[in-house]
């Protein structure tokens, strides 16, 4: 059984630290706790911003890296920024937002897809929007509250510093550790494409899944079979990805060409099995 340890940075470090600390900081941190467990080697997961400090491990420490696995990421800098009307829209009203149900009303549309949010078990059921709704609402009358507006301050700084350098990307490449982009496809804080772009970069599989920005809930039957193929290291990825969505690797694409999968209306968990996390 694989021994897990995360990482989730809400703004600790910046009360830590007294001013934000950018991903390779936090690679430094991550190194630190590998260290303390007394753990060579890691498989490197990392969402969003977690993306982007996974990547600076593998980059920062290759030989600690045994597979890097990257979700919902960017390249950073204005790749980190969303332009389009919507998010846009709605990072206005999360920034004037003053109450917790104000706040969790724009987070889930920030975080999932519409259809996710329109769906219901049966035509008298409550909506996924209505379901996740109550569950922030919730985490946050139990403590688990939002991020705090320092916390996303130095977020959003380190999300805007962030640059994964072609020296950084030649060094994770170097490694020929397995490594895997999955995004989500209505994501609108981390647009496709720079997940895309930087699957290119890295040479590796891209794997484009229903969902948006918690596309691992959405699609956490997939994700999680695919993820558990890589800890457990029972098949190479190539096959443990054609296992999940029924398509073979192109094998007439040079070693360095991006290998897309598309999966279009793949819904592999029940509402309810959402809701509960």
């Amino acid at each position: 059984m694989p021994h897990v340890r995360t990482d989730d940075g809400v703004g600790i470090f910046f009360e830590v630290y007294g001013k934000p600390v950018l991903p390779d900081g936090m690679a430094l941190d991550c190194l630190s706790v590998l260290d303390a467990l007394g753990w060579r080697e890691a498989h490197v997961i990392g969402h969003s911003m977690g993306a982007m400090v996974a990547c600076k491990f593998a980059a920062m420490f290759p030989q600690r890296a045994r597979s890097l696995t990257v979700i919902c990421g960017t390249g950073g800098g204005w790749e980190s920024v969303p332009l389009a009307p919507r998010p846009l829209w709605l990072g206005l009203q999360l920034l004037f937002s003053r109450s917790a149900a104000r706040r969790a009303a724009v987070d889930v549309q920030f975080h999932y897809s519409p259809a996710t949010l329109r769906h219901k078990e049966s035509a008298h059921a409550a909506t996924q929007h209505e379901r996740l709704l109550e569950e922030y609402i919730a985490a946050a009358a139990g403590g688990d509250s939002a991020q705090p507006l320092h916390g996303m301050r130095g977020q959003l700084w380190a999300v805007w510093k962030h640059r994964l350098r072609g020296r950084e990307a030649r060094a994770i490449l170097a490694t020929r550790i397995p490594c895997l982009v999955i995004h989500g496809r209505d994501d609108i804080i981390a647009a496709p494409r720079h997940g895309q772009r930087l699957a290119a970069r890295l040479h590796c599989p891209f794997l484009l899944l229903d969902g948006a920005h918690f596309v691992f809930r959405e699609s956490a039957a997939l994700v999680n079979g695919l993820l558990r193929s890589l800890l457990q290291e029972e098949t190479p990825l190539s096959q443990a990805l054609q296992r999940a969505t029924g398509q073979a690797p192109a094998a007439a694409l040079p070693p360095t060409a991006k290998l897309e999968y598309r999966l279009r209306n793949y819904h592999l968990m029940g509402p309810g099995d959402l809701a509960d996390g």
